[in-house]
């Protein structure tokens, strides 16, 4: 309730005589000025009034000074639900001869035989009568765990079998890997030494291919220079033989501007015929 003008003194359901436990906090009154006092309204919080629902029913708020009354502390219902044994806001189902389980507060009492609580105790109420199923349930979960256990032995045996009978076969497969690890690291070995040998062969090999091809080269080029020798010494001969042929070709083009050479005997005919 919010906005009562003071603390009360006294609440009580209309017709007990029976005060309730109730918290307060100090605020402003609805009555008052809320706007100028800037406070908030007062608060008043009554636990647990355990007034029936099906019927109508009144608080009684005394805040005379002089109304007093007997306040009986309100029932806990949280407290009394809550175990350390679950988490918070959950139920501890006790399940009396069998291992106990956890529920939603929300559950208890809710009318429904939760499959959890095999003894029925979320319905406290005696609205929902639920029948004990602890023992059967118990039953059967020991059988599943005799089942388990006996699964369990066997699977040991099995285990010890295999330990005991199975050492020699594991010492011999141990021994065989060993052995193929071994082979495996010569051939690896072998394969290494071959993977040298070939590089220093295909090494030397390129070594040789190109000391021929230099030789070959060098060969190349002491002909080339040879014939360039040869080349030069047939100019040098070619123009020796120009220059001979110049000097006949210009002795030739002189000789015809000369006069003929003059005649110391006349000729026969006019010798004959004189």
């Amino acid at each position: 309730m919010l906005g009562l003008s003071s603390k009360p003194t006294c609440v009580q359901v209309a017709g007990s005589s029976v005060g309730l436990e109730f918290e307060w906090k100090d605020g402003a009154s609805a009555t008052g000025s809320r706007r100028s006092s800037g406070k908030s309204a007062s608060v008043l919080v009554v636990k647990d009034a355990d007034a029936a629902v099906a019927e109508d029913w009144d608080l009684v708020i005394a805040l005379d000074a002089s109304a007093t009354c007997t306040t009986t502390p309100a029932v806990d219902y949280d407290a009394q639900l809550a175990s350390p044994e679950c988490p918070a806001g959950q139920f501890l189902c006790r399940n009396e001869g069998h291992i106990p389980a956890c529920i939603l507060r929300s559950r208890v009492n809710d009318g429904v035989c939760d499959v959890e609580c095999c003894d029925g105790s979320d319905e406290t109420d005696g609205k929902a009568l639920c029948p004990n199923r602890c023992k059967a349930v118990g039953d059967q979960f020991r059988k599943d765990r005799a089942e388990v256990e006996r699964k369990r032995r066997v699977g040991a045996s099995i285990r010890n079998d295999y330990i005991k009978h199975g050492a020699k076969d594991k010492a011999k497969l141990e021994a065989e890997v060993a052995k193929v690890e071994r082979e495996l690291s010569t051939l690896q070995e072998r394969e290494e030494a071959a993977r040298l040998a070939l590089e220093t062969l295909e090494n030397a090999k390129a070594g040789e291919i190109q000391r021929k091809k230099d030789s070959q080269l060098y060969e190349r080029i002491v002909e080339m220079q040879d014939a360039i020798k040869a080349l030069r010494t047939h100019r040098a001969n070619l123009e020796g033989h120009i220059a001979d042929l110049s000097e006949i070709m210009t002795g030739l083009a002189v000789r015809p501007a000369l006069s003929p050479p003059p005649l110391l005997h006349p000729p026969a005919s006019s010798r004959c015929c004189a």
